[in-house]
């Protein structure tokens, strides 16, 4: 792949237009799309501006290919994380969506496995609470609460563990993006 190809490429992929890219980068409209056209390369100052409004090393435009780095696996850490907020739907798919993707993902994510794997122990055992108070809500066993009934005790206890889950996950799936430790507790470790 060409410097202009990469820089092209690179351009698209931010959703900047040429004028944009120009303004950030303080050149001409003309240079970049001479540059992008092939007609010319960029050199010295003019290729350091422009790796430097798209975010790059000037070395990634010139050899070898552009490394996704570090964003792009939390990004997918932060994706797999939010994935976990399909409990709102059915609470067992909170388990086998980000399983899914981390098994498709898996060499791409080896160095985020210990986080995703607090989240699925987390999941996992939230999903085990649910389904012993939902059986002792139906069965009668759940203790009342005063001036409330069995229904809506199991309903408040739902409830509860429904908001308590999406706030861990959204602030973990935030926390997951800004390449911070993510925090699930309580999770017993089933997957090791």
């Amino acid at each position: 792949m060409t410097t202009a190809e990469k820089i092209k490429q690179l351009r698209i992929e931010k959703g900047l237009s040429q004028e944009t890219l120009a303004t950030q980068a303080g050149l001409s409209l003309r240079t970049i799309q001479r540059i992008e056209n092939g007609a010319t390369s960029p050199y010295g100052d003019t290729l350091r501006k422009i790796a430097g409004a798209l975010s790059v090393e000037t070395t990634d435009l010139i050899i070898g290919t552009v490394k996704s780095g570090p964003k792009s696996k939390n990004g997918t850490l932060g994706l797999i994380n939010l994935t976990a907020l399909s409990f709102i739907i059915f609470p067992f798919l909170s388990v086998i969506v980000p399983l899914t993707i981390w098994i498709l993902k898996r060499e791409e994510l080896r160095d985020q496995e210990l986080e995703i794997k607090k989240m699925l122990n987390f999941e996992i055992t939230w999903n085990i609470v649910f389904v012993i108070i939902y059986i002792g809500g139906i069965m009668g066993k759940i203790g009342h609460l005063p001036h409330l009934g069995n229904v809506e005790t199991v309903l408040l206890s739902i409830l509860s563990m429904y908001v308590l889950n999406f706030l861990l996950v959204a602030a973990n799936s935030i926390r997951s993006m800004l390449s911070r430790s993510t925090f699930y507790q309580p999770a017993i470790k089933f997957i090791r």
